[in-house]
């Protein structure tokens, strides 16, 4: 959906009634956002973004200090876990958005 309203908004030649063609294009990126906000939370690799090479790193604590492997994972779970709220509500707002303006998807 994202690579469609992506190609929507390269070759569009009009608009739905009620907005200009500066609003629609923000309108469009918006859906956009929510569609990639959904894969983020599809694909789930907020760890890998908030620490590079986690899983290894959690092997090489286990060896060293069981408090220090719960530290670090309490802590990156918090941070996914705001990440994927963010996200979720990113991919909620922006689909109100497309369903308000599904009838408009046309060129």
């Amino acid at each position: 959906m994202p690579k469609m309203l992506k190609r929507l908004q390269e070759t569009t030649h009009g608009y739905p009634i009620g907005f200009t063609e500066e609003t629609w294009d923000e309108a469009l990126d918006k859906m956009v956002e929510g569609f990639e906000a959904a894969q983020r939370i599809i694909d789930n690799k907020y760890m890998d973004e908030i620490q590079p090479d986690w899983y290894e790193k959690i092997m090489a604590m286990d060896k060293v200090n069981k408090f220090d492997k719960s530290i670090f994972i309490v802590e990156s779970n918090k941070k996914a876990l705001e990440m994927i709220k963010a996200d979720e509500e990113l991919f909620k707002t922006s689909m109100k958005i497309f369903v308000d303006n599904y009838f408009g998807l046309w060129d």
